[in-house]
């Protein structure tokens, strides 16, 4: 390993998430780049526990499990955060993700100076307070939002509209941000069959945490507008409380296609269900920038979006502005759904859209863009 110092990579725990599959994807290629990377997560649990063990050194912050709501568990343990970072003394620090730039950016705060390690934070989501929420409430939000990132040493971004997000949005220095967009290891998910699936009914997928944020509440609304016949099957992929199962079948039920819905929970092999898809759908209120869209794209799977802030366009656009409708929005969402499916696949068209965001460029970028962090950082 390299004697430049611990790279300290934080995340709240190790759930199923984009936020930690691109992290596990980081540290391995730092620790095969022969950067002393290791993984802190605020808790050690949750469905990647086990890879991430095999990809980086793994030292949670605290021992024990729980099922505490994420947001509260890590605002009640902020010291024993900043008591960590002071102890361990990583050469940078590396938030992996939105849900801990604050915390991590108050427990900085709360150090001396000359404990206070280098900070680097990827941000890997749009800027809420830009959103549609109650004004108060985003003033509130953008003081949070700008202090978690002038707090930080340098941002990446996983999009360029995120970046512009943070940087007009924020007022943050633009000289402390930078763009990496997520990768994709194409050939992982590209299916030697190009043509149609041969469904009995047509079907629909929807990835993603059941949550606000992924909106299958207007997915489902949408389904029940379609005039497809035979009627459409939508699978759901996604872990989620009970109670959010709960909601999304009471909406199925209300609209009328209870039959049509399935939810599946977690599954690790969403590369087979892309290719025998008729359609994916992102329906998500914001993202930074989606992994599973690439996937789709990879396994040559048609493809409607909303235009969800940010990074979604940037990807989509290339292959027609008809497959994105505006956020929240079921009729719209229906009626491009509707239109696609009656489409040709196209996939060769989407595979080579995929192959635009490498995997191998991306790790690369953030190879470079750690030892650039590491060389900041004073020596002794």
């Amino acid at each position: 390993m390299s004697n430049r110092g611990t790279i300290g990579a934080i995340v709240y725990d190790l759930r199923a998430s984009g936020v930690v599959r691109n992290l596990l994807r980081i540290a391995r290629a730092a620790r095969g780049a022969g950067l002393d990377f290791e993984l802190w997560p605020l808790r050690g649990q949750g469905e990647f526990l086990q890879e991430a063990q095999d990809c980086a050194p793994l030292a949670p912050i605290l021992g024990e499990q729980t099922t505490a709501q994420r947001d509260w568990d890590s605002l009640r343990h902020q010291r024993a955060l900043a008591d960590a970072i002071k102890v361990r003394a990583p050469a940078l620090l590396f938030s992996a993700g939105n849900q801990m730039h604050w915390h991590v950016a108050k427990a900085l705060l709360s150090l001396p100076d000359d404990k206070r390690p280098r900070a680097l934070a990827r941000a890997s989501n749009a800027v809420v307070s830009l959103g549609r929420s109650n004004w108060l409430i985003r003033k509130a939000l953008a003081r949070q939002e700008a202090f978690q990132y002038r707090t930080m040493n340098h941002v990446v971004a996983v999009s360029g509209e995120l970046r512009d997000q943070i940087e007009k949005g924020l007022g943050i220095d633009p000289a402390k941000l930078s763009v990496i967009p997520n990768g994709i290891d194409a050939q992982r998910f590209i299916s030697p069959i190009r043509q149609a699936p041969s469904n009995d009914r047509p079907i629909i997928l929807g990835i993603g945490r059941l949550s606000k944020q992924k909106d299958f509440i207007t997915l489902i609304d949408a389904l029940a507008l379609l005039n497809t016949q035979p009627k459409p099957v939508l699978r759901i992929f996604g872990r989620g409380s009970e109670a959010w199962m709960n909601r999304l079948r009471a909406r199925a039920h209300a609209k009328g296609v209870s039959d049509q819905v399935e939810l599946l929970g977690h599954v690790d092999t969403v590369a087979d269900h892309l290719q025998t898809a008729d359609l994916f759908v992102s329906s998500s209120r914001w993202e930074g920038a989606s992994n599973v869209v690439l996937e789709a794209l990879a396994g040559g799977t048609p493809i409607v979006a909303t235009k969800a802030p940010t990074g979604i366009a940037e990807v989509l656009a290339p292959l027609g502005e008809e497959n994105l409708v505006p956020v929240g929005d079921a009729p719209a969402l229906a009626q491009a759904m509707e239109r696609r499916l009656a489409l040709p696949r196209g996939s060769e068209a989407l595979i080579q859209r995929a192959r635009d965001f490498d995997l191998q460029r991306t790790l690369d970028a953030y190879i470079t863009l750690l030892e650039q962090q590491l060389s900041s950082t004073p020596s002794g």
